[in-house]
């Protein structure tokens, strides 16, 4: 494995759609993510987001997009606008799982059916491309890890 790539038994994949490559990432973490884009998508006010994510993870937007800065956390009928949570505007947030393959594939995987590719705004990433799908996921199966489509999650 990469230095310092978790030893995962199970990984979901799914094609970025906005740039056509393939994204790996441990359940947990692409489940909570596609939760957070998916209660971005569809709240219309903040008692609605609420709702929708966990609460471990509205504690920390509301703590980082109001109470740090001395503002009143937003009442449950107020609209909700994603730009007023951290980091969206830039994409850092929710957080791009494409950027954090390294932590879940060994390297010489990532090399040999990828490409190291970078950004302007958000650094580097993992691109594989998603015609390398069946033999990456081969090569995965290979070495014991369970690899699990999930096209239908939203995390890129």
């Amino acid at each position: 494995m990469a230095k310092g790539a978790d030893m995962t038994k199970k990984l979901l994949v799914r094609t970025n759609p906005y740039n056509g490559g393939l994204v790996f990432a441990r359940e947990e973490r692409a489940l909570l993510i596609s939760t957070i884009h998916q209660a971005i998508d569809s709240s219309k006010t903040w008692g609605e987001f609420r709702a929708a994510i966990p609460a471990k993870e509205y504690s920390k937007i509301i703590v980082g997009a109001f109470e740090d800065g001395g503002e009143r956390r937003p009442a449950k009928s107020a609209p909700f606008d994603p730009e007023q949570l951290p980091g969206w505007s830039d994409g850092d947030y929710p957080p791009w799982l494409q950027s954090e393959m390294e932590a879940v594939l060994p390297r010489n995987l990532l090399q040999q059916f990828g490409r190291l590719d970078t950004t302007n705004l958000n650094g580097s990433f993992w691109y594989i491309p998603e015609e390398n799908k069946a033999a990456i996921c081969a090569a995965l199966t290979s070495l014991g890890v369970t690899v699990e489509d999930a096209e239908h999650l939203r995390f890129h």
